[in-house]
C-alpha cells in the first residue's frame, strides 16, 4: 500500500512539472540582440533593435521591433545594449534623446518597452554591476559627468560631475570598481561605488603613456593613447582599453584585491593590426577585440567605402578584424596572431559602445563605427557577423531592414 501510494505521488509530479519542459524551449536558446539605426530607405525616427535566434542554423532574424518608441528626434539613436536579469531585461541607450530604456526580454520574439528615463547629457556606454541593482551611464560626448541608474526602481540616484575629467566609457568589476576612459586627457581614472550608490569613495588617475606610472598626462614624456573602451575580465582582475592612438596597441591593468590598478605586464600591448574598439572576455584566459585595419595613408572614408581614393590599399583589404588576446594572469597578456576577418570596414569608434559579445566558443559583431557610407556603396552596414571562434567559420546575418548595426548582446 506504501508503495502505491508513492507510486502515485510521483506521477502527480510528473503532471506538474511535464507542462514546464515543454515550454521551456522558447527561451533555452542563445538569442542575439542588435541596436539598430533608422532605416536608410526610411526619413523616420525608426531606431529599433533585432533579436536573432543563434540557435538555428542559419541563425533566424526577429525585428525590427520598437520602432518609433525608443527616439524622437534626429540625430544618432540607438547605441548601447546592457543585459541583466540573465539576459531577461535590457538597459538601450539612444544618443541624440539623452535616454536610456528599459525592455523586457523574457520572450525575445516579443520585447517590451517597460519605461524610459531622460538623462541630462547624451547617453552611449552602460555598465550594470555584477549584482544587477545599479547601473551607471556615461556621455558619448565627452562632458564630466556620469549617471548613477537604479534597476530595482529604474529611477535616476544621481548624476555625478567630475572635477577635471571626462567620462567617456565604462565598465564595473565584481568589487563595485567603476573604471572609466577619459579621451581627450588620455587617462584611465577608477573609483570604488559608495555604499548609497550615488558617488565614490575615491577616484583615481592613470596617464596612458610610457609605463603608465603618471597620474596627470602632463607628466608625460611620449604620445598619449587615446582611450574609447575598456572591459573587465570576468574575475574582476584583468582590465583592457581600447585605444585610437598607437595604432596597434592596447592598454593592459591589474585590478588588485585592494581595489588598485596598475600597469600590466606589458602596459601597452602592441601588434594589433589596427585601431581598436570593442574587448570582450571569452573567458579569464581569452579576450577578442575587434580592429579597425584604416592605413594610415587613407585620407577620408572614401577608400573605406570602395571609393576613388589617394591611398593604394584595396578596399578587400580594409575590413575589419576579430584578433585574440591570451590572459596569462592578472593584467599579463599576449597578442595571438591568430584573427578573423570580419564584414565591416569602420572609419571610426564609437565610445564605449559594445559592438563585440561572446558566449561560449561563439562572437557576435557588429560596427564599430556609423561612419559606414550607403547601401550602394557599403554592402553590409546592415549584418551582423556570427563567429565560431574554434574554426573560423563566419555567418553573415542581414538585419529585417537598412539600418546600421550598432550595440549587441547575447542572452543566454
Amino acid at each position: 500500500m506504501y508503495g502505491y501510494k508513492k507510486l502515485l505521488e510521483v506521477l502527480a509530479v510528473l503532471v506538474v512539472v511535464t507542462p514546464l519542459f515543454i515550454a521551456a524551449p522558447l527561451c533555452a536558446k542563445p538569442w542575439g540582440i542588435v541596436a539598430t539605426q533608422p532605416d536608410y530607405f526610411d526619413n523616420g525616427d525608426n531606431e529599433s533593435i533585432h533579436v536573432i535566434d543563434l540557435g538555428q542554423t542559419p541563425p533566424v532574424v526577429y525585428g525590427p521591433f520598437l520602432s518609433g518608441q525608443l527616439t524622437a528626434g534626429d540625430g544618432p539613436g540607438v547605441f548601447d545594449i546592457a543585459l541583466f536579469k540573465n539576459g531577461k531585461r535590457a538597459l538601450i541607450s539612444t544618443f541624440g534623446d539623452s535616454r536610456v530604456h528599459l525592455v523586457d526580454l523574457k520572450n525575445p520574439t516579443n520585447p517590451v518597452l517597460l519605461g524610459s528615463l531622460d538623462l541630462p547629457f547624451f547617453a552611449e556606454d552602460i555598465a550594470i554591476t555584477k549584482n544587477g541593482k545599479l547601473a551607471l551611464v556615461t556621455d558619448g560626448g565627452g562632458s564630466p559627468v556620469v549617471a548613477f541608474i537604479d534597476l530595482k526602481t529604474f529611477t535616476l540616484i544621481n548624476v555625478v560631475v567630475f572635477d577635471g575629467l571626462n567620462a567617456n566609457a565604462v565598465d564595473i568589476a565584481g568589487n563595485n570598481i567603476a573604471i572609466f576612459t577619459d579621451y581627450s586627457q588620455g587617462l584611465i581614472f577608477y573609483g570604488k561605488i559608495n555604499r548609497t550608490r550615488n558617488g565614490f569613495e575615491y577616484l583615481r588617475t592613470v596617464a596612458l603613456c610610457d609605463d603608465g606610472q603618471y597620474d596627470n598626462a602632463t607628466d608625460c614624456m611620449g604620445e598619449l593613447g587615446w582611450p574609447v573602451n575598456v572591459t573587465v575580465s570576468p574575475n574582476g582582475r584583468t582590465v583592457l582599453a581600447a585605444n585610437s592612438s598607437f595604432r596597434g596597441t592596447i592598454f593592459a591593468f591589474e585590478l588588485t584585491k585592494n581595489g588598485d590598478l596598475i600597469p600590466g605586464d606589458p602596459f601597452m600591448l602592441t601588434g594589433l593590426p589596427g585601431e581598436n574598439q570593442s574587448i570582450a572576455f571569452q573567458n579569464n584566459s581569452t579576450a577578442y577585440v575587434t580592429v579597425q585595419r584604416r592605413p594610415l595613408g587613407i585620407p577620408d572614408a572614401a577608400a573605406v567605402n570602395g571609393q576613388t581614393g589617394t591611398s593604394d590599399t584595396e578596399p578587400g583589404e580594409l575590413q575589419d578584424q576579430l584578433c585574440r588576446i591570451n590572459i596569462l594572469g592578472p593584467g599579463r597578456t599576449q597578442y595571438v596572431t591568430a584573427r578573423y576577418t570580419l564584414l565591416s570596414y569602420s572609419t571610426s569608434q564609437l565610445y564605449g559602445v559594445d559592438t563585440l559579445a561572446i558566449q561560449g566558443k561563439n562572437a557576435l559583431v557588429s560596427n564599430s563605427s556609423l561612419s559606414v557610407g550607403d547601401p550602394f556603396e557599403y554592402p553590409y552596414y546592415n549584418y551582423v557577423a556570427y563567429i565560431d571562434l574554434l574554426t573560423g567559420v563566419l555567418t553573415p546575418i542581414e538585419l529585417n531592414n537598412y539600418g546600421v548595426a550598432a550595440g549587441v548582446a547575447i542572452q543566454p
